[in-house]
């Protein structure tokens, strides 16, 4: 089962997952197994709500969330994220977001990885608005082809006051991770406007880390 694939690395983080009465925000980024990541939050019996992007195939789709279900996440489509998020926050649940492409147009131009890209704000501003801690964590495939979930320390918005701050440390941490084992990342689409290089192209050299794939 998903839980004997997985070990953690924060197990108290988890614990304040699941005693939190106020909600908890999940941010991963495409990285690694990030779906495996909210089926083993599920299988911790934690309440999970996973925010996705429609696909352009229904059928496509139905079978997606279908398999999301059974293993015990509630899905919030994009286009309804807004009120979907804020109730089930409210409901003192766990909500699930990727913060590394900007599929609605709506984010915030930053500095990733030295050149400035599109990120999705809704994280931090989910955190600032309602008082929501945000835990980052990144689910990463070991050489045995097991899993490793690593949940870093909450962003509390009690201790880092603004958006833009909570928006400073999301960057810091999906670079840091990324720069650890650049060959798990998996966005597939182009990024940096005009390429990573500037030249149109986000191709480049990738030197992969000791103990990535």
């Amino acid at each position: 089962g998903v839980r004997e694939r997985v070990s953690i690395q924060g197990l108290e983080q988890l614990d304040a997952i699941r005693a939190s009465t106020r909600g908890a925000i999940l941010l991963t980024a495409h990285f690694g197994n990030w779906e495996l990541g909210g089926a083993f939050i599920a299988a911790m019996g934690i309440p999970i709500n996973a925010v996705v992007r429609p696909v352009s195939s229904p059928a496509l789709e139905r079978i997606f969330n279908f398999f999301r279900e059974q293993r015990g996440l509630k899905v919030i489509l994009l286009d309804k994220a807004s009120l979907g998020v804020a109730k089930a926050l409210k409901r003192g649940e766990a909500v699930a977001l990727v913060g590394d492409r900007d599929f609605t147009g709506n984010g915030h131009p930053r500095a990733f990885f030295g050149r400035e890209a599109s990120l999705p704000r809704g994280a931090a501003w989910f955190a600032h608005r309602l008082g929501v801690p945000i835990y980052m964590g990144f689910v990463v495939r070991a050489p045995d082809d097991t899993f490793i979930l690593r949940l870093h320390p909450p962003i509390d918005p009690a201790q880092v006051p603004t958006e833009d701050a909570i928006q400073e440390q999301i960057v810091a941490r999906m670079e840091e991770t990324i720069a650890r084992d650049p060959c798990q990342w998996f966005i597939f689409d182009p990024f940096w406007p005009g390429g990573r290089d500037g030249t149109g192209s986000d191709r480049h050299e990738v030197v992969p880390a000791p103990n990535s794939l």
